[in-house]
């Protein structure tokens, strides 16, 4: 993979860390799960809870928006998706890896 796919990773990265900063920690929760293999291939999970009460206080928009935006800024390597769970937003973001180069 190329630096411009770790330069767009970390720019989404980012985003999600400063929504997690500016709810303040509690209402926004993210989780990051990487797997390796012994071939050295692999995937990172990067799981992202928002209550939604927090999403309509600080966000005027519709989810469709934020997941226009989402895939606007996401490299393709990156999937993505979300769903409702109870009174939260859960977004996974997904980048599976052929090797740790």
């Amino acid at each position: 993979m190329g630096k411009k796919i770790y330069r767009r990773l970390g720019i989404l990265i980012l985003i999600l860390s400063a929504m997690a900063i500016f709810t303040g920690c509690q209402p926004a929760r993210v989780h990051t799960q990487t797997d390796i293999k012994k071939d050295l291939s692999g995937e990172r999970v990067i799981t992202v809870n928002i209550e939604k009460s927090t999403v309509s206080e600080y966000y005027d928009g519709t989810m469709q928006q934020i997941s226009q935006v989402i895939d606007a800024a996401c490299p393709e390597e990156l999937t993505w998706s979300y769903a409702e769970e109870g009174t939260a937003y859960e977004l996974q973001f997904v980048l599976a890896f052929s090797s740790i180069d």
